[in-house]
C-alpha cells in the first residue's frame, strides 16, 4: 500500500506529528527536534537513543519529499522538455530527485568540513577523542543522512531493479552500518567525511543523467567528463586517505581504551571492522569505475554517453517510439507508485484474465486482453496513453511499444 501512497500516508504521518507537537504531545517533539543538549552549551548536542524518533521521522519525510518533488516539480520539467518514453520519464524523475537530494547534503557536508578542524588535517579525526558533544548542524546532518540512506532500501524495493542490484543492496547496507556505527562509537568526523566526498560525485552524476534524459547530450558529455574526475579523486584517492588514516593515523594519535560505557571504543576489533566497511565500499567503486571506464570507451569511439546499469529490462528502440499511431500494444508490468491515472482503461482482477471490463474502456472505444501471465498485460487502445495506468487499484508502468499497427479486428471479444 505504501509503494502506491507515497505521497498521502506520509503526509498524514507527518501531519499527525506535528499535529501532537502544537497540542505539547512530548513524544512528538522527539520527532521533530534534535535532543540532549549539552546543559549550559546553546550548540553542542550528545547522542542518545531517543535520536531514533528523529531519524524515524526523516525516513517518513524522505519518502513524502521524493514523491512530492518528483510528481509536482519534476515531472512537469519532464513534460516541458519533451520526454515522451515512459521508462525515460521514470529514470529522470529518479535522477533529478538524486541531484536535487545530493545538492543540497553536499552542500550541507562540505560547509560542516570547511569549519571543522579536520579540514584538511586527518590527525583531527582523531585528536581529542571520543568527540562526544556534536554542534547542532552537524548532528541534524548526520541524523538526516542516516534516515535518507535507510529510506533507500524503501526505494529499492519500489523502483525496478536494476542490473547492479545486488551491489545496489551490499553498498546500502555496508554505509548504513558505517554512518550507525560511527554515531555511536563517536567516529562522527570521519562518517561526516566519507557522507560528503560521497555526494560530491553522486551530484555530478546526477546531472549528467539528468541533461542526457532532456537530450541536452552535448552538455551531458561534457557534465560526464568532469563526473569521471570527481569520482576518480573522491571516492578512490580521497576515499584512501581516510582508509590510510584509519590504519595509521588512528595508532599514534590514540591509545588502546575499549570502555563503552565511558564512551570510549578504542580497540584494535573496531579498527578492523570500520576497515572491512571500507575496503567493501572500496570493491564496489572500483566495479562502478570500471562500468565508467566502459562508458567512456563508448564515447571515444563515437557513441554517446549512457548508463551502463539500467533496469534488467530490454531497452530497445521500442521504448523510445513515440504514442501516436492509431493503434499500439503496450507491455506493462506492475512495479511503481501510483503518480497519475489516465484514461482509466482498467482490467478487472476479480474476473478471469482475459476479461475487459467495458464501462470502464468510456470515451477510449476500444479493446484489449491481458494474458495468462498475470504480472505482464497487453493493452490495445487507438487513443494516446499517458503516464500510468491504474488496473483497479494497481499501479503500472509501460514499458514497452511496439512499432506496428494493429488490425482492430484481431483483438479478443471481452
Amino acid at each position: 500500500m505504501l509503494v502506491e501512497h507515497q505521497i498521502e500516508i506520509p503526509l498524514i504521518i507527518i501531519l499527525a506529528i506535528i499535529t501532537g507537537d502544537i497540542l505539547r504531545i512530548p513524544l512528538a517533539a522527539k520527532f521533530l527536534r534534535i535532543q540532549y543538549r549539552v546543559p549550559g552549551e546553546e550548540n553542542l548536542y550528545l547522542n542518545g537513543t531517543d535520536d531514533l524518533y528523529f531519524i524515524s521521522f526523516w525516513v517518513v519525510a524522505f519518502t513524502f519529499i521524493r514523491a512530492a518533488v518528483m510528481e509536482y516539480v519534476l515531472k512537469p520539467i519532464a513534460k516541458h522538455g519533451g520526454i515522451r518514453s515512459y521508462r525515460t520519464l521514470h529514470k529522470f524523475l529518479e535522477q533529478s530527485w538524486l541531484f536535487v537530494y545530493y545538492a543540497v547534503s553536499w552542500s550541507i557536508g562540505f560547509y560542516i568540513i570547511y569549519n571543522s578542524p579536520f579540514w584538511r588535517n586527518t590527525p583531527h579525526f582523531w585528536i581529542d577523542y571520543p568527540h562526544k558533544a556534536i554542534p547542532h548542524l552537524s548532528k541534524w546532518y548526520y541524523l538526516v543522512q542516516t534516515g535518507f540512506w535507510l529510506q533507500q532500501f524503501f526505494v529499492l524495493h519500489a523502483e525496478n531493479r536494476r542490473k547492479d542490484y545486488p551491489q545496489m543492496i551490499v553498498h546500502h547496507v555496508v554505509t548504513s552500518l558505517m554512518v550507525t556505527c560511527s554515531y555511536v562509537t563517536y567516529f562522527t568526523r570521519i562518517g561526516t567525511a566519507v557522507l560528503c566526498i560521497m555526494d560530491s560525485a553522486d551530484v555530478v552524476l546526477a546531472l549528467a543523467k539528468s541533461l542526457r534524459y532532456l537530450k541536452f547530450q552535448k552538455l551531458c558529455d561534457h557534465v560526464f567528463g568532469c563526473f569521471v574526475l570527481v569520482w576518480a579523486y573522491t571516492r578512490h584517492y580521497l576515499f584512501f586517505m581516510i582508509m590510510w588514516s584509519i590504519w595509521q593515523e588512528a595508532e599514534v594519535y590514540l591509545t588502546i581504551d575499549c570502555r563503552p560505557m565511558q564512551g570510549k571504543f578504542i580497540c584494535h576489533e573496531l579498527q578492523y571492522f570500520f576497515i572491512a566497511l571500507f575496503a567493501i565500499l572500496q570493491v564496489l567503486m572500483l566495479y562502478w569505475f570500471a562500468q565508467i571506464i566502459r562508458v567512456i570507451t563508448q564515447v571515444i569511439r563515437g557513441s554517446e554517453a549512457a548508463d551502463c546499469r539500467s533496469e534488467s529490462e530490454s531497452t530497445g528502440k521500442r521504448a523510445q517510439t513515440p504514442m501516436n499511431p492509431q493503434f499500439r500494444v503496450a507491455k506493462i508490468v506492475l512495479s511503481t507508485p501510483n503518480l497519475t491515472v489516465h484514461n482509466q482503461l482498467i482490467l478487472d482482477p476479480r474476473r478471469s484474465a482475459r476479461t475487459l471490463r467495458r464501462s470502464a474502456v468510456g470515451g477510449l472505444k476500444g479493446g484489449g486482453w491481458a494474458p495468462e501471465d498475470r504480472r505482464t498485460r497487453v493493452i490495445e487502445a487507438n487513443t494516446n496513453i499517458s503516464d500510468l495506468l491504474t488496473i483497479s487499484g494497481w499501479s503500472f508502468w509501460i514499458l514497452d511499444f511496439e512499432c506496428s499497427e494493429v488490425d482492430p479486428g484481431r483483438m479478443d471479444p471481452p
